[in-house]
């Protein structure tokens, strides 16, 4: 079992999110967004490959700022790595 970092990205549905809610007409109305986040990553220790993910902020909530530092210095290799589909995950996105 391991834990890392990697960007992930999904389609945001203003449609899903606000229609029928009240006041939000002008929301329900815009089309989908791409949207693109740091996720955490659980990899099956024997495939190496994802299995599961964690959407947080891991820049929050640290007690020592090495600490902090450090999960900063991890999370920018997740920007050399392909970017997981988190509409299919575990399947890296591929550009439209």
């Amino acid at each position: 079992m391991s834990w890392n970092y990697r960007i992930g990205t999904k389609l945001f549905s203003y449609k899903k999110e606000f229609e029928g809610k009240e006041g939000n007409e002008k929301l329900a109305a815009m089309p989908d967004e791409r949207l693109f986040s740091v996720i955490e990553v659980y990899y099956n220790s024997e495939t190496n490959k994802p299995e599961g993910y964690a959407e947080v902020n891991p820049l929050n909530g640290w007690e020592e700022f090495k600490e902090l530092k450090g999960t900063y210095k991890l999370i920018a290799g997740a920007f050399k790595k392909p970017i997981l589909d988190m509409d299919n995950f575990p399947n890296e996105w591929k550009k439209e």
